[in-house]
């Protein structure tokens, strides 16, 4: 369903820009250098479970529901370098919440159980680097098709500690390669529209060797417009969703931040 909606979508914008277009380039895309800042407010979907049992089925903690975490603003940075059809691509995201809460519900992390009603806290901490490029093999005055390839590096930690019932932690990190399509359209000069998708590259026949010693998926997609103000500055709003979900022998992730953004482009 998600594909379908986003070949949609890719449509919708390139018919879009075919029906406004004109020879004059769209202000957004005379650049070779770009620089953004954006604030993010996302659901979070947090479930983890770590320590030998999780390699065999056991039930992960919904952090989310067990300490009441709720939406909260990060702030995104990303650099673009361009030289014709070709963008590298970089982007940072750092996600944090530290939480306490009296336990509703029994807890078994790792080498601790917390029973109902005892005190605990958590350190919740997902750190989100990408390293990209992107091909725009498609490429006219006011839109774009590209193609988008990158590495995703995820980094999670979770620390629960609820006093005399100990206190344990898991770590997570995995690299994915990501595959994926990009389209920009304008509206009018001044305004564009863009939609990216991407999702791992390692359930393609071929790929499937560099999971080694993990499993698991990973889908990306993102929807926003810019307003330019001129060629150098333009102010951003969008709606983007990240989800990762991760099995070892020794730790189990469904992760997931979906939610509005805001933010702004410096272009040099």
């Amino acid at each position: 369903m998600t594909i379908r909606r986003a070949l949609i979508f890719f449509a919708v914008l390139l018919a879009a820009s075919r029906a406004g277009a004109q020879s004059e380039v769209g202000a957004g895309e005379a650049f070779k250098v770009e620089f953004t800042l954006r604030f993010w407010s996302p659901n979070p979907t947090m479930q983890l479970s770590t320590g030998n049992i999780a390699g065999f089925g056991a039930l992960p903690v919904d952090f989310v529901e067990a300490f009441g975490i709720e939406k909260d603003r990060f702030t995104e940075y990303s650099v673009i370098s361009k030289a014709g059809k070709h963008k590298i691509r970089y982007a940072s995201i750092p996600i944090s919440y530290t939480k306490d809460a009296v336990i509703t519900k029994t807890i078994d992390f790792g080498g601790i159980v917390v029973p109902v009603s005892a005190p605990a806290s958590a350190e919740v901490d997902w750190r989100i680097r990408k390293y990209g490029y992107e091909w725009d093999f498609l490429q006219a005055d006011r839109a774009y098709l590209g193609l988008l390839t990158d590495v995703k590096d995820n980094k999670f930690s979770a620390n629960l500690s609820a006093g005399p019932y100990g206190s344990d932690n898991a770590d997570v990190r995995v690299w994915i390669p990501m595959v994926g399509l990009g389209v920009r359209a304008y509206a009018h000069r001044l305004v564009s529209f863009t939609g990216e998708w991407s999702l791992e590259m390692t359930r393609f026949k071929g790929f499937e060797k560099l999971k080694r010693d993990w499993d698991g998926h990973a889908v990306d997609w993102d929807l926003y417009s810019t307003v330019n103000a001129g060629k150098n500055v333009g102010v951003q709003v969008g709606y983007r969703s990240m989800r990762v979900d991760y099995t070892s022998t020794t730790d189990t992730a469904n992760l997931k931040m979906k939610g509005w953004y805001w933010g702004g482009n410096l272009r040099f």
